[in-house]
């Protein structure tokens, strides 16, 4: 995942351009326009049990509704242990969370994995 600025406005579509295939995401969404980043306190602590396999994250705006988000690139091994770790009570009712999931070459929408269509 090409990074973005800490703060840098961002959208939906440039998010998705920016993802790797290769990788597995998760994208933490404000459910309203946030000022502060502290809002990600408890991912961020949840995400810490797994930081072997979090490549890489960081914040950015979405430039039409102001909400902040919070890109996180996963080791695709690692996918299903967090996806189990966020499903936590814990996190805030303020927070939503979507998953972007590494699929092996073959297995796309569309396609089946032995070639056949």
């Amino acid at each position: 995942m090409n990074q973005f600025s800490p703060g840098e406005a961002c959208s939906w579509t440039e998010i998705k351009r920016r993802l790797d295939p290769a990788w597995s995401y998760l994208v933490v969404e404000t459910t309203t326009a946030m000022s502060g980043a502290d809002v990600f306190d408890s991912v961020t602590a949840l995400l810490a049990e797994h930081a072997d396999g979090v490549r890489s994250q960081g914040i950015c705006r979405e430039a039409d509704s102001g909400k902040l988000l919070l890109l996180v690139q996963i080791d695709p091994r690692q996918t299903e242990a967090v996806k189990n770790t966020l499903l936590d009570p814990r996190l805030p009712p303020s927070i939503t969370v979507y998953f972007y999931n590494h699929s092996p070459r073959g297995s796309e929408r569309g396609h089946r994995p032995d070639g056949v269509q």
